[in-house]
């Protein structure tokens, strides 16, 4: 009889399942009465479950088309302009980029400007290839199932245990389809073997190992002959409905291959991001299963994934069987198939589990295979000039494969802010608010774009975590990919045990990043803390990109560090409902109701509410849909619940036991299977995302705010004769919604017992609302249910578990969580502190040793002076030089400290030596400007400073281009070219506010220019201060405008009341207004105030002149002069008070005598003038007159002064010499205009 002829050997799970307890539990005595304690095969049986096919399981999505399909479009149109937005600002970054932001000014800096701008040009390129396979996201509809084919489930296998090959075996001996299973053993073992005729499923083996897994599969091949070829990987757990959801599309003739994506039953796995209080999940193959493989239909350029898969034999056969020139057959398989014109399919619902990589040393092993194989291929069959594929076709294969080297990208960008720091070279010319505009605008569109393009499944900082996990992996396969590629090998990923022993070397990688991360920090850090770096931008920036690569790179490190599971199998987190019935050593049984908190084939975790830890052994019927499995076990852990904090009542009763299967026979471990990797794995796919490897959105009852998570047992007697058993998954004071088989729900009320923590709850419940689900295959319900009539003692319970709901060991007992693997705290921080404590030691050897004057200078900045460190000082300006931009740093900071020490001989000793010296950098060029600024030789430092002003940019701090322009803005003042000083302080405006020193110093240098207009606009932003107004009134004052100045003068006054400057500016300006009796109180009562000041004397004596009060302004300089008679600026004024009082005491005339004595000292013209009027005055005209006449001789045309003369000699009565002088007055004055038309010859005047 042909193989393929031979009957069914395993019915469990092909149709309706009834569960049978006579028929899954021992044969002996006791086992009987156990059952029938428990209740017999007849009690237990339920009524047929629904199995769905294929039809049943797409219903909803076929009523839900029409919109979805709606929906579907909108969503598109939205993804595109996402995409489209975010190609062409990268477009623009990148052009920009490359037009303003290279760092040109050094090699160093063009080779490192050049490495980051090509890791964002190749992350360009790749975006494009990503987005160019997504364009198009789209899942085919379900096709009917193609009756009659002959079809071939082949599971190859190597190393792996016969414990996990049996789950993977069972369930694919499940598939509804008719079908023959094969196991490829290329371990050759006889365990398998045993195993396979065990469960009836085909062994294949041969006696090489030649080509690996393709060489199994190629042997396998040749061998059977159905029409269509399954491949399934040794830890796969196939849906029973793979072949009936995929075979239809077979319809085609022409299509190759169907492909389906690959899910993982241990989300704890390294890979994954999980939270399971959050329901968030995500590994990095969901965004290739939900979003990229989809997006290839469009192309027909589905990528093969190596199993998971459906194939039609013939394609196989037409491209020669499976590749086996390649260690990433799957990849090179699906290229040649392509390439002859087969088409491809990808199918978005999840059909299989399996077992991802449970640490790194298994993560990094696979990885480097599939990534030195993917790129290998280029070698083999270049996409690129393979014939046969269209373009779409080649471009989608280079995406995928130069996928793999994204960590060349990766390592450069992490690379960039190190080398920035070590260094002090930047990547870019200028760092600037303007190139922050433009990097997150670039980053905001990327990101977005990535985000919306890939439905939701585009996790930035998950993606970021798997890049920090596999960079080096990927520059590994780049590497070998290029340079090894012959040397390369299959390596079998490990299944239940790690791949290496030691994970340190795995993790080298990241200890690097964070290690060179600290030392590029400490680094960059020092110098910028001894000035030898300004910095501060790059310095913050670097730091802070430093710190998130680190911060991932401690996460990754954390993950790989973490206790291991000690269990060989996952255990799956399930609230399955449990009737035990516990046997104890003296003979006494206890039965009852529990919940499992997670299960798997070898033991589940049960939790009771009583006491059952001594018992010898424990009989068990879990419950999941509408199946059931017996089985005996023994208990070999308990944890007993604490009553929550602030919690009151009587404390919870509810153990979790950790129970042990004993030896669970054929039937027993295929359905615990499939509870563990099919059902429960199913509830948390739909409760982690909703759906997302299936076609139709999971209907879920809507959330209600006063019920919260309890998984509790609980019997529900739907009717006379139908009993249901079940498991809350919430719990309200009014209302519970529970999970139960499909044909269980009646519209009835219903009588619940509901264990809890506290006892039992009894009462009445009618069904308010309900949902229809799906999981692993089966119909169930999610029902919701009101309590009705609550007994007062039910009441009770039922509040007393309710506030237990914060209960940090209650509540996770009744939560179907897995137990956490906490990273290894204390060995992550001490291998981190180690490597960070190495880099800090290294950086601070070097900078004792190699910048000592460095460390010296900080010293005596930070005040720490000592003899030793001030002999140092002064020993360092004996060896100046500046041969490098530290040594032009350093000597500005020696320059100030030894100014700041006020010792003149050693600066001059430096500005000498810095005169003289040739700087080649920026900054000694600034330094020896001011060196030759302070010598006093302007004209060569403006010579500097003018070539400076030109390549200001080139600086990189702008205080230090601030401070430059001033020191030339005040050599250009210096140099009395005031106009060029006006240029260089607007410019200083550009780089920083303006002190009010300098906006002073700039006010001025306008006001020499004649710019007053700008000097007192310049002063009046913002709010003065006393010494803007002060010099605002002086600039009012020298352009006439004394009103404005007095004005000013009274504000300074109301922020300073009695200021004397104040006083003094605002009595000059009324006197020069001709105010003078008031400028002479303001005068009056400054002398009251402050005594008598010569300066407000003599300014007093002056308005009191000008007013016209000569005998009290006389009265003033005659004591200003008493014993200071040499004070020539007083005497114009005694003179001119003298010359207008009608009569002198003594003591002036005195002090008149002795002016007139001092006339051959003082030749001035106003001296001699008002002597001589004094002296006319006062009765002595022959004085007055011999005063006079050299002084007409002297300015023969003043007028004033020859009519002067002409009085004096008429009062002496010299007549004749008086008249002379009137007539030479008259001949050089013009005669007045005569207007003709009024005036006759008659009444003309006669001369």
């Amino acid at each position: 009889m042909a193989a393929r002829d031979r009957p069914a050997r395993l019915l469990l799970g092909r149709g309706p399942v009834v569960a049978r307890l006579s028929a899954l539990g021992p044969a002996d005595g006791r086992d009987a009465s156990a059952r029938a304690a428990i209740g017999d095969s007849a009690s237990l049986a339920r009524p047929p479950g629904r199995v769905m096919s294929v039809a049943q399981i797409h219903e909803p999505v076929r009523a839900q088309a029409a919109p979805a399909a709606v929906k579907r479009r909108q969503s598109q149109r939205w993804r595109r302009v996402a995409m489209c937005l975010a190609m062409a600002t990268t477009i623009v970054y990148l052009v920009l980029r490359a037009l303003f932001t290279m760092n040109l000014s050094s090699p160093l800096g063009v080779a490192f400007s050049l490495m980051l701008y090509a890791a964002e040009c190749y992350g360009g390129l790749l975006l494009f290839l990503f987005f160019f396979q997504i364009w198009d996201v789209r899942n085919p509809p379900p096709a009917p199932v193609l009756r009659g084919r002959t079809v071939d489930v082949l599971i190859p296998t190597y190393n792996e245990d016969a414990q996990l090959l049996r789950g993977t075996i069972s369930a694919a001996l499940s598939i509804d389809y008719p079908h023959r299973t094969y196991v490829l053993d290329d371990g050759n073992r006889a365990d398998v073997q045993a195993l396979c005729e065990e469960l009836g499923a085909d062994y294949i083996t041969r006696t090489t190992n030649q080509h690996a897994k393709a060489g199994n599969l190629n042997h396998a091949l040749e061998r059977t002959d159905g029409e269509f070829v399954v491949v399934l990987d040794a830890d796969h757990v196939v849906e029973r409905h793979f072949i009936d959801r995929l075979v239809g599309y077979f319809v085609d003739e022409q299509m190759g291959f169907v492909q389906t994506p690959h899910a993982f039953y241990n989300f704890d796995a390294f890979q994954g991001v999980l939270n399971y209080e959050r329901g968030k999940y995500w590994e990095e193959g969901m965004l290739f299963y939900n979003v990229t493989q989809p997006g290839k239909n469009r192309w027909n350029s589905v990528s093969f994934c190596g199993s998971a898969a459906m194939f039609r034999r013939k394609a196989l056969e037409d491209v020669g069987l499976v590749a086996t020139e390649s260690i990433t057959e799957d990849m090179l398989t699906g290229l040649r198939m392509h390439a002859k014109g087969w088409k491809s399919l990808f199918v978005n619902e999840r059909l299989i589990s399996a077992m991802a990589a449970e640490d790194i040393s298994s993560f990094t092993t696979q990885r480097l295979r599939w990534g030195e194989g993917n790129l290998g291929i280029f070698a083999i069959d270049n996409p690129l000039t393979m014939k046969g594929l269209t373009l779409a076709q080649r471009i989608c294969y280079l995406g995928s494969m130069l996928s793999w080297t994204t960590g060349v990208q990766k390592l450069l960008i992490y690379g960039t802010p190190m080398l920035m720091l070590l260094t002090g070279v930047a990547p870019v010319n200028k760092l600037t608010w303007q190139f922050a505009l433009l990097v997150g605008v670039y980053l905001a569109a990327v990101w977005t774009g990535v985000k919306v393009a890939s439905n939701g499944y585009g996790w930035l900082v998950a993606i970021e975590l798997t890049q920090m996990i596999s960079f080096w992996t990927q520059v590994r396969c780049t590497w070998r990919a290029i340079f090894k590629r012959k040397r390369a090998r299959f390596i079998v990923t490990a299944k239940r045990r790690s791949q290496s022993k030691s994970v340190l070397r795995h993790l080298a990688p990241q200890i690097t990043i964070i290690a060179v991360s600290a030392l590029a920090i400490l680094w960059a850090l020092s110098r910028y803390l001894l000035h030898l770096s300004h910095d501060l931008i790059g310095l913050t920036i670097g730091s802070a990109l430093l710190i998130i690569y680190s911060y991932l790179a401690w996460v990754v490190i954390g993950r790989a560090l973490r206790s291991r599971d000690r269990r060989c199998s996952w255990r799956h987190p399930v609230a399955l409902h449990v009737d035990y019935e516990a046997t104890f050593d003296d003979g006494t049984k206890i039965q009852g109701h529990g919940v499992t908190r997670d299960i798997n084939e070898t033991g589940c975790g049960l939790v009771a509410f009583e006491a059952l830890g001594g018992a010898a052994e424990i009989d068990m019927t879990i419950r999941a849909a509408d199946r059931a499995v017996f089985c005996r076990g023994i208990i070999r852990s308990q944890t007993s619940a604490a009553r929550g904090r602030g919690a009151k009542g009587p404390p919870p009763q509810a153990v979790l036991y950790g129970i042990e299967f004993e030896q669970p026979n054929k039937e027993q471990l295929n359905e615990l299977w499939w509870m563990g990797a099919q059902f429960a794995v199913g509830l948390h796919y739909e409760r982690f995302s909703g759906g997302q490897f299936g076609l139709a959105p999971v209907d879920r009852l809507p959330k209600r705010s006063d019920e919260w998570q309890f998984e509790l047992p609980v019997s529900l007697w739907l009717n006379d004769d139908h009993t249901a058993e079940a498991v809350t998954r919430t719990l309200g004071a009014k209302t519970m919604t529970v999970l139960m088989p499909d044909t269980s729900v009646t519209t009835q009320p219903a009588r619940i017992d509901l264990e809890t923590p506290f006892g039992r709850v009894d009462t009445w419940a009618e069904l308010v609302d309900l949902r229809l689900r799906t999981v692993a295959g089966y119909y169930v319900q999610e029902a919701r249910y009101r309590f009705r009539h609550l007994s007062p003692e039910s009441n009770f319970v039922l509040q007393a578990t309710l506030r237990q709901r914060h209960s940090k060991t209650l509540t996770p007992m009744l939560h179907s969580l897995p137990n956490r693997r906490p990273p290894e705290s204390l060995r992550r921080t001490g291998l981190v502190m180690g490597t960070t404590g190495i880099a800090a030691a290294a950086v601070l050897l070097v900078v004792v040793l190699f910048n000592r004057d460095d460390v010296a200078l900080t010293r005596a900045e930070l005040g720490f002076m000592t003899d030793r460190l001030h002999d140092r000082l002064v020993e360092m300006t004996h060896r100046v030089k500046l041969e490098t931009e530290a040594d032009e740093a350093r000597l500005w900071r020696l320059r100030e400290v030894m100014t700041d020490l006020e010792h003149q001989a050693e600066v001059q000793r430096i500005d000498e030596a810095i005169a003289t010296s040739n700087p080649k950098g920026v900054e000694g060029k600034i330094l020896k400007a001011a060196s030759l600024q302070k010598l006093k030789r302007e004209e060569e430092a403006e010579s500097i400073y003018g070539a400076l002003l030109a390549k200001v940019d080139d600086l990189d701090v702008d205080q230090r281009k601030w401070e430059m322009i001033l020191s030339a803005a005040r050599n250009a003042s210096h140099l009395g070219n005031f106009a060029e000083a006006a240029k260089r302080y607007a410019l200083l405006e550009q780089y920083g506010p303006l002190t009010e020193e300098v906006r002073l110093e700039y006010a001025g240098v306008l006001l020499r220019i004649g710019r007053a207009d700008e000097a007192e606009q310049l002063l009046a932003q913002g709010t003065p201060t006393f010494a803007d107004l002060k010099f605002l009134a002086k600039i009012y004052a020298s352009t006439g405008h004394f009103g404005k100045a007095v004005e000013v003068y009274n504000q300074m006054l109301a922020m300073q009341p009695g200021d004397p400057d104040a006083l003094i500016g605002k009595a000059d300006n009324l006197s020069w207004m001709h105010q003078h009796d008031q400028a002479a109180a303001i005068y009056r009562q400054l002398l009251k105030r402050d005594g008598g000041k010569q300066d407000v004397q003599k300014r007093l004596a002056e308005a009191l002149l000008y007013g016209k009060h000569y005998p009290e302004a006389l009265r003033l300089y005659a004591g200003l002069l008493e014993g200071a008679r040499q004070q020539q600026d007083l005497w114009n004024g005694f003179l001119m008070a003298a010359a207008g009082s009608p009569t002198l005491q003594k003591s002036e005339q005195a002090l008149l005598d002795w002016l007139y004595q001092q006339r051959d000292r003082n030749h001035s013209i106003d001296f001699l003038k008002s002597l001589a009027s004094a002296e006319a005055q006062h009765g002595k005209l022959a004085h007055s007159v011999e005063l006079l006449e050299p002084l007409v001789e002297r300015e023969p045309h003043d007028t004033d002064l020859r009519l002067q003369l002409a009085d004096t000699l008429h009062k002496l009565k010299r007549y004749e010499e008086a008249d002379a002088q009137y007539r030479r007055l008259l001949a050089e004055t013009e005669p007045p205009t005569v207007l003709t038309s009024e005036t006759t010859p008659a009444e003309a005047p006669s001369e």
